[in-house]
């Protein structure tokens, strides 16, 4: 099927075929999709189907501050003066404004149309979202596999995402911090806070024993593996149940699947887990994780 060519309309004239990965795909559940904007690195995207609804296949950000927004979103819409107002990046919305549902009219310079040319959502300068229907949101409660070079060839991610990104499989751009997205940061770096944090982000306890890389989360989530460095960091694996092997992503470093002492990792709690100044000597427990119905930020 040829890509359908949609235009992001505005004063000053943007073409945004350049800088997006638009596919025409096929009809969906209960209504066909007009447009998706796609991220090039993680596949994930926005979709905006043509009964009018808006369909972030993550999470929305609203009232975001510009300089917050991803440095690598598939499309970035700007004010005026050249502030960013709204942005896709990878499977999330972020808006500097807010979502506004069932609206009769469109306005801002930004404008989404339809396959047959009517308006379906637009974007203001203030960042508010107009959509011809309601917002909508979809599970990616999915479990990963193995792909590290999603996570290193591309320098914004390696830089701004760390393991608690690659664990939730959600590039946030935001170094995301356990408890951040929930209201409730980890004061100290201990077991009993990083876990507290984490849970209230919507991730689910499993135990603190090894369960085995042929358990099976609900709905198909990730096992994952936290760990401490006592009063001085934290840190995340997460399991490729396909091919029972375990990796990280180690701060702003590349994303890998050896331990510290180079071995492949089948069990986490026993991999090597001392980087000198960083010793992950606290079992911080199993969890399951849902990928993006993770509230990560």
């Amino acid at each position: 099927m040829e890509p359908m060519k949609i235009r992001v309309t505005s004063r000053q004239g943007l073409w945004a075929l350049g800088w997006l990965a638009m596919t025409a795909a096929g009809a969906a559940p209960a209504f066909a999709i007009d447009m998706k904007i796609s991220s090039p690195i993680f596949g994930h995207g926005v979709i905006f189907k043509s009964n009018g609804n808006v369909q972030p296949e993550g999470r929305i950000f609203t009232n975001v501050a510009s300089w917050d927004f991803p440095v690598e979103g598939t499309l970035d819409i700007l004010d005026p003066s050249g502030n960013g107002v709204a942005s896709f990046a990878n499977n999330d919305l972020f808006l500097k404004g807010s979502a506004l549902a069932f609206q009769g009219s469109f306005p801002g310079r930004s404008q989404f149309k339809k396959a047959d040319g009517t308006l379906m959502a637009s974007v203001d300068d203030a960042g508010n979202l107009y959509m011809q229907g309601a917002l909508e949101n979809i599970s990616l409660c999915t479990a990963p596999v193995t792909e590290l070079t999603k996570w290193n060839t591309s320098t914004a991610v390696q830089s701004n995402d760390n393991c608690y990104n690659y664990g939730n499989n959600q590039a946030t751009y935001t170094f995301a911090q356990p408890g951040r997205a929930s209201g409730a940061e980890a004061s100290d770096y201990t077991v009993t806070l990083v876990r507290a944090a984490a849970m209230n982000d919507g991730l689910s306890w499993v135990g603190w024993n090894f369960p085995g890389n042929a358990y099976t989360c609900p709905n198909s989530g990730t096992l994952v593996f936290m760990t401490v460095a006592p009063h001085v960091d934290y840190h995340w694996y997460r399991l490729d149940k396909a091919n029972g092997k375990w990796t990280h992503k180690p701060g702003d470093t590349p994303a890998t699947d050896v331990d510290a002492s180079g071995n492949t990792i089948t069990n986490p709690l026993i991999a090597n887990r001392n980087y000198g100044a960083l010793n992950y000597t606290d079992n911080g427990g199993f969890y399951c994780t849902c990928g993006g119905d993770a509230n990560v930020r």
